[in-house]
């Protein structure tokens, strides 16, 4: 059962009620219903504020800034602000999420999209279509490699302010720029992973990959000895970006998200 005709998220889950509200031309759903249906805690509300606390430890403003404070009516009759997200925003807070209790969850609100899809194309609107899952499974794979080598450098004692630092150092190894200049020359002002390629996101995650496994045999003492251990493994991806450009014949620095289905077909 979902929230309206319109809403892909389920007013109701395991039992348990979540509500939504329409908010610039969007539902969005309470986060802690969400967490609360799903059964991934016994108190969702503390569990969700923690949650916070870790991703805002991990850098992941991006993501908290598309999470809304929303009025939502209580049980009590009254209005409370509460924090939403839109079905998109769910998926990719639980991508977050190391749980297999909200694999059900995940799956009832990629099917409604896909329900979605069907009906769009027996009344022929081919406007928009799924991206091709190879990239959807790749950005997942990039956020749990993000996660583990943020996690490691946490433990290493590496500061917020020096996280970006050495993100930085690293992406001017392998693409020739920095975070920020990338995403003016692709025009994007959103996550640049979430624009980039497959093969480009996958580059990414590679690299960050070997940091990881660099940092367990290196054991780095102090902040130099991090970033030479991100500098080999900046070198050694690059090495593997070289390879499949001079073969393929692509810029990885310019090479965008795969097209949606749709554009494919109709190019």
């Amino acid at each position: 059962m979902f929230g309206s005709e319109s809403s892909l998220i389920p007013s109701e889950f395991n039992g348990s009620s979540i509500r939504q509200v329409f908010h610039k031309n969007q539902w969005w759903a309470v986060i802690v219903d969400c967490i609360s249906a799903c059964k991934v805690s016994s108190h969702p509300s503390a569990y969700w504020s923690e949650r916070k606390k870790i991703l805002l430890d991990e850098g992941a403003f991006e993501m908290l800034g598309k999470i809304q404070q929303l009025k939502v009516e209580s049980s009590d009759g009254k209005k409370y602000k509460m924090d939403c997200a839109t079905r998109k925003g769910l998926i990719r807070i639980m991508m977050t999420i190391k749980s297999p209790k909200l694999e059900p969850f995940r799956t009832k609100l990629a099917d409604a999209y896909e329900e979605k899809l069907d009906r769009e194309r027996s009344r022929g609107q081919m406007s928009f279509l799924p991206e091709p899952p190879k990239w959807s499974e790749e950005r997942l794979l990039g956020i749990f490699a993000r996660n583990g080598l943020t996690s490691v450098w946490k433990e290493l004692g590496v500061t917020k302010g020096e996280y970006g630092v050495l993100t930085n150092i690293a992406h001017g190894i392998l693409f020739d720029t920095n975070v920020k200049k990338h995403k003016e020359i692709i025009s994007t002002e959103d996550n640049l992973r979430d624009a980039l390629s497959t093969q480009a996101i996958s580059m990414i995650a590679r690299f960050e990959e070997i940091v990881v496994m660099l940092h367990c045999r290196n054991k780095p003492e102090d902040i130099d000895e991090i970033i030479f251990d991100v500098k080999e493994a900046a070198y050694a991806t690059r090495a593997m970006m070289d390879i499949y450009e001079e073969v393929s014949g692509k810029s990885l620095l310019l090479s965008l998200k795969d097209k949606p289905m749709a554009q494919l077909l109709c190019s």
